[in-house]
Order: structure tokens, then C-alpha cells, then sequence
């Protein structure tokens, strides 16, 4: 980053400094499918604070498909595989495809080196396809068990912004798994931007869940959530020395599915349901 401006891959300058509405476009233009003014040519690791806020929106839609499906009178569990195949439709499944290939890869090779090419692959193997169908299982399993269509749409909001606020603290704290691919092109967020995301995604989570769960109830899902998510980020790192775009996909899937089966088991044990 230079003092004055930045330039794009084709050359062209962008403002340096802090750009909400610029930082937004590459935000939404990066991780999802939805259209947004702008151009969105700022560098990603500048752009990294509004990956909670692009998750905001995609929990929003896939708890409306949930609320809208059963306004219509929908089994909860149809009503839960449409909130699922919303967020995956609204991201391009970007997070899914990541977590099939960081599964394939860490779990199919055996060397560093072997587990990245196995990444790079396009094609699912055994471990990815098995990963797709537990991740969509447990999501859907979760919602339909939660009943309530006010209570998915919340604690789909915070499970999708914390996820996405958990990935840009792992960019700024974690290293590279290699020199080449997105993460790599993405660059390291700095310090205030990663703070920055993080809590955003905290205190969006803290004030939602708060609705329906008690502050410890909350508390324990967020260390669940982010706790997950970091387990599955240290096996990357002894796997294959640091992490890549994959890993941060299936970093957000498992941070978003364990925040929502830490608030089942809350509300069960607490006897909320």
C-alpha cells in the first residue's frame, strides 16, 4: 500500500484511506453473487472489515427464505433446506466448494505440497463430497430443530457475520500456506482492520443472540464457534504449514455450524426450546 493510492491488477488507481462504500463493493463483489455500485477494485486485505457485513446480509436472506417458507406452511426441514440453498445460491457456494477442497486436500495427501495440488484440483474426491453432505446435513438438522422461523432468522445473522468476522482475524494472525492463490492475492488485513471485523462481528452476535439466550448462552456459542474454526485452522497449519482460501472457506462453515448447534444445545439444556 503506498501512501498516496493503490492500483488494481490492470493498473488503474484506487484511493488509499479509509473507503466504506469502495471497501462494501469488493466485500460483496468477492464473496458473493449480488450486485453492488461500485467497482469494487480495492485491495481485499483493505476490504476485509466488511466480511462480517456481507454475512449480515446473507444470514438475512436465508433466515427470510426460512420465515417465508413457513408462512406458506412448509415442513420445517423444507423450509430449512431452502434457507441453506439461499446462502449457498447467494455466495456461489463459495465457503462449501472451500471446505470440500481443504478436506479433500488435508485429508487425501501426504505431504504439504501434495495437499495443496490436491486443493488446486476442481474435482470432489471422497472426503469433500462427505464433507458437503455432514455440512448441509447439521445445518439443516439445526434449523429445523430450532422450530421458532424468528430464532433462525437471528441466529442465522450471527452465525453467518461472526463466521465471516473469525476468517479476517485468521488472515491477520495465521501464515500462508504457499505463494500462489487467492489468500495469497487477498494479502494480510492489517491489525485495526481485522479489530475492526471482529468486533463488528461480536457485538452483532452478542446483541442478537442476546434476544433469546442469556449472556453466558451467547458467550458459550461465540467460544464455540471461534473455537472450532481455530481447531480446524491449527490442523491446516500442521498439515501443511499455514492455511489458504479453501481453508478459510471451511473455517466460515464450521465456525457458522458451530454456533448454531451451541445454541441448540443451549436453549436444550437450559430448557428454552
Amino acid at each position: 500500500m503506498t501512501s498516496e493510492s493503490e492500483k488494481n491488477a490492470a493498473g488503474e488507481r484506487t484511493p488509499a484511506g479509509f473507503h466504506p462504500l469502495a471497501d462494501l463493493s469488493t466485500g460483496f463483489m468477492f464473496l458473493t453473487r449480488l450486485p453492488f455500485p461500485g467497482r469494487g477494485d480495492r485491495p481485499l486485505s483493505t476490504a476485509a472489515w466488511t466480511f462480517p457485513v456481507v454475512g449480515a446480509l446473507v444470514g438475512s436472506l436465508g433466515g427470510l427464505a426460512f420465515w417465508g417458507a413457513t408462512l406458506l406452511g412448509m415442513p420445517p426441514v423444507i423450509a430449512a433446506l431452502l434457507a441453506v440453498a439461499v446462502t449457498a445460491a447467494v455466495t456461489g457456494a463459495l465457503h462449501e466448494d472451500g471446505l470440500s477442497d481443504a478436506c479433500d486436500g488435508l485429508f487425501g495427501g501426504y505431504t504439504p505440497e501434495r495437499r495443496l495440488e490436491i486443493m488446486r484440483d476442481s474435482r470432489i474426491g471422497g472426503f469433500g463430497a462427505l464433507a458437503m453432505v455432514i455440512s448441509v446435513g447439521l445445518r439443516v438438522a439445526a434449523l429445523t430443530s430450532l422450530h421458532f422461523p424468528d430464532g433462525v432468522l437471528v441466529f442465522l445473522i450471527a452465525a453467518h457475520t461472526l463466521s465471516r468476522a473469525n476468517i479476517v482475524l485468521i488472515m491477520n494472525q495465521m501464515q500462508l500456506a504457499g505463494k500462489t492463490g487467492m489468500a495469497a492475492t487477498a494479502g494480510r488485513p492489517g491489525l485495526f482492520i481485522s479489530a475492526l471485523a471482529f468486533i463488528f462481528g461480536l457485538s452483532v452476535t452478542f446483541y442478537l443472540a442476546g434476544l433469546f439466550l442469556t449472556p453466558l448462552g451467547v458467550g458459550v456459542a461465540c467460544a464455540v464457534s471461534i473455537g472450532l474454526s481455530w481447531a480446524f485452522m491449527m490442523m491446516a497449519l500442521a498439515k501443511m504449514g499455514g492455511y489458504n482460501g479453501d481453508c478459510l472457506g471451511a473455517a466460515q462453515q464450521i465456525g457458522e455450524i458451530g454456533l448454531l448447534l451451541a445454541v441448540l444445545g443451549w436453549i436444550n439444556v437450559m430448557g428454552l426450546a
